[in-house]
């Protein structure tokens, strides 16, 4: 039986990436939420990865609001982890990376019961997602893609 050529942005290998990409962004949202809400001296309710009102989510005020924008701002750097390391494409991390924030909006919706009204989290993650689109892009390219180009100077 001969192996078909798999690629990436076959839907087959989307839905099993998504699978796997999305429960480890979210326990690692969890864990660093908790870990700053430990450091920061602030009630840890289970919903920081989904707060977006202006008291909640205000770096400026500190305690709790500090903590769960502080933790949406590290996860950037998980996320380009995730895709680097699971997804391995360059020409779908800018997808994967659109995917995270659209996914994540729509669940702050599902989970606060309320659409985002506060723009520190609207340009938060408007910044945010271009920022894991490129630093997930330039990660697969440099450190995966040219790696694998041979340069001979002789």
């Amino acid at each position: 039986m001969a192996v078909k050529n798999v690629k990436p942005d076959d839907t087959p290998v989307i839905l099993k990436n998504l699978a796997v990409v999305f429960p480890l962004y979210y326990i690692a949202y969890y864990i660093i939420s908790g870990i700053l809400s430990a450091i920061v001296g602030s009630t840890f309710n289970g919903k920081e990865p989904f707060e977006h009102s202006m008291d909640s989510f205000n770096p400026s005020l500190g305690g709790r609001a500090l903590v769960t924008w502080l933790s949406f701002v590290l996860m950037l750097f998980v996320a380009t982890s995730l895709i680097y390391y699971i997804v391995r494409s360059t020409q779908m991390a800018w997808d994967y990376a659109v995917t995270f924030s659209f996914v994540h909006f729509i669940l702050s919706m599902i989970v606060t019961v309320s659409f985002p009204t506060n723009w520190i989290w609207w340009v938060t993650v408007g910044l945010g997602t271009f920022l894991l689109s490129s630093m997930a892009e330039m990660s697969c390219y440099y450190l995966r893609d040219m790696r694998s180009i041979k340069v001979d100077h002789e």
